[in-house]
């Protein structure tokens, strides 16, 4: 984003960025996502629009949805100045085993000298939680599984052998 007499960057909080949530509705804060700073010139009003689109790596490569905001700034002397950011949207994105993942920008409120940080917060809502490897859906427990899958394999097939002699006519004897 930039305009006449407002810029925005990239902060040192965005520079190489990793986060593995560890839980399923992890969240993390980074408080120097972005930085805004004025250009010294003076005296001056804008009302200025801002646009971002997030590109993540992992567990697969998306692009979150692009949110949206906007403000004014108002430079008073030189490297002073004051001004709101608020926000309209956060952005979202699904990855392909199907977690999710909601940004939400911090806004500005207020006055600084030169420059001024924003932070943002990453919301996971994960399938599988861990090391973000996205190789599927958590697994579920085998011990249990396997003991009503051999159970019902077990009744299945001691039914069929149980109705097969009963319809072949064949009728067990005593001896």
């Amino acid at each position: 984003m930039s305009c006449t007499g407002f810029n925005g960057a990239f902060g040192q909080g965005a520079h190489d960025f990793s986060w593995t949530p560890a839980s399923a509705r992890e969240s993390h804060y980074v408080d120097d996502f972005f930085t805004w700073s004025t250009s010294d010139r003076g005296f001056g009003t804008e009302l200025y629009t801002v646009s971002t689109e997030l590109v993540f790596s992992s567990p697969d490569l998306q692009t979150a949805s692009t949110a949206n905001g906007g403000g004014l700034v108002v430079q008073l002397w030189g490297d002073f100045s004051a001004g709101v950011l608020h926000w309209t949207d956060a952005a979202s994105v699904t990855f392909q085993q199907g977690s999710t993942l909601d940004v939400v920008f911090d806004g500005l409120a207020g006055m600084w000298n030169g420059s001024v940080e924003t932070g943002v917060r990453f919301m996971g809502n994960l399938i599988q939680a861990g090391t973000g490897g996205g190789d599927g859906v958590s697994s579920v427990p085998l011990p249990g599984s396997l003991v009503l899958l051999l159970s019902a394999f077990g009744a299945f097939f001691g039914g069929r052998r149980l109705m097969g002699a009963g319809a072949t006519g064949d009728t067990p004897r005593a001896a």
